[in-house]
């Protein structure tokens, strides 16, 4: 489980790292590729956090048990917006 964890983080970190790079490359050149690429891992990156919130949620106890639900279902939710929109293109 510790090395499924592992491998979640490490790929939510990589492609937090490309939405960043793709940002800052839309945010200097203007580019709407740039900004396509940005929102489908930036969506990809708030849906891995969401479910690895999930995955965490049972070693938690007490109210961090209790609303970090909330808040992954929350993340998911913009994940998915963000990669609808990327994926549209605009």
């Amino acid at each position: 489980m510790a090395y499924l964890l592992l491998g979640l983080m490490i790929v939510t970190f990589v492609c937090a790292c490309v939405s960043l790079s793709a940002w800052f490359t839309a945010f200097t050149s203007g580019s709407k590729r740039g900004l396509a690429v940005y929102r489908i891992f930036g969506g990809i990156t708030y849906n891995l956090l969401g479910f690895s919130g999930l995955f965490v949620q049972g070693l938690l106890e007490g109210t961090q048990a209790v609303y970090l639900p909330f808040l992954s279902v929350a993340f998911i939710a913009l994940g998915v917006w963000l990669l609808r929109s990327g994926l549209r293109g605009g």
